[in-house]
């Protein structure tokens, strides 16, 4: 029983992700043919670096163990599998924009994993929190997911906008406003 229930729910995350897959190619086909760039503004060249402790931390906690001042509770593999995937994520998120030309990925697997690292960093401070163990979340898992979220959030965001022509977001927005007024 367990292996149909949870095979079932294994196909259904396959089909979920193939069905994203295609909307995302047809919907913004045109974004994934160019790489994206490192962020121009300096705000956003920080907010990138803000991230980078973050990630780092992470990946100590799930190689190394949480000690003192990680995730209380995380000590077992599983939860730190999970912080070293979380770790990796964030880091390869912040660098993929800067692997363009450089590195022999496509530009749809660099916006992939710029846009899986961003998303990763910037729910997993909230999510760090919530799952504090008995409500208490370490200073140090506190501090570096209060920075990591918004920085993400504002790394992400900068390289995707940078990327996008004005004229392009103008005329999607026409495309929106004439659909909604049929």
């Amino acid at each position: 029983m367990f292996a149909l229930v949870y095979g079932g729910f294994g196909v259904l995350a396959l089909a979920l992700a193939a069905l994203l897959v295609l909307h995302v190619t047809q919907r913004w086909g045109w974004l994934l043919t160019d790489p994206p760039r490192p962020p121009r503004q300096w705000w956003a060249q920080l907010a990138g670096v803000a991230v980078l402790p973050f990630g780092l931390a992470m990946c100590y906690w799930g190689i190394a163990g949480p000690g003192a001042h990680g995730p209380a509770g995380m000590d077992a593999i599983a939860p730190r599998a999970v912080l070293t995937a979380t770790g990796l994520l964030t880091l390869i998120g912040a660098a993929a924009p800067h692997l363009a030309g450089r590195a022999p990925f496509s530009p749809a697997v660099l916006w992939t994993l710029t846009w899986t690292g961003c998303a990763t960093a910037a729910l997993q401070g909230p999510t760090q929190l919530l799952l504090a163990n008995a409500g208490r979340p370490a200073v140090l898992v506190a501090v570096l997911g209060l920075v990591a979220t918004p920085a993400a959030c504002a790394y992400g965001f900068t390289v995707l906008h940078q990327h996008i022509p004005r004229n392009r977001l103008v005329d999607q927005e026409a495309r929106v406003a004439q659909k909604a007024g049929r």
